[in-house]
């Protein structure tokens, strides 16, 4: 089991091939951030507690 979910987002804005990272879950998953920073090439990370 984890407790810990990390992202590495990058803005792209997309038409009609976009989908939902989290299409697959049962619910809502609360998400607590716990660190986020950002880089010069425009991505962020982002680590979340559940």
């Amino acid at each position: 089991m984890f407790n810990e979910i990390s992202l590495l987002v990058h803005l792209l804005i997309v038409g009609k091939a976009c989908y939902s990272v989290f299409s697959d879950t049962a619910g809502i998953i609360n998400l607590n951030l716990k660190k986020s920073e950002s880089y010069a090439n425009g991505c962020v990370w982002n680590v979340y507690t559940l």
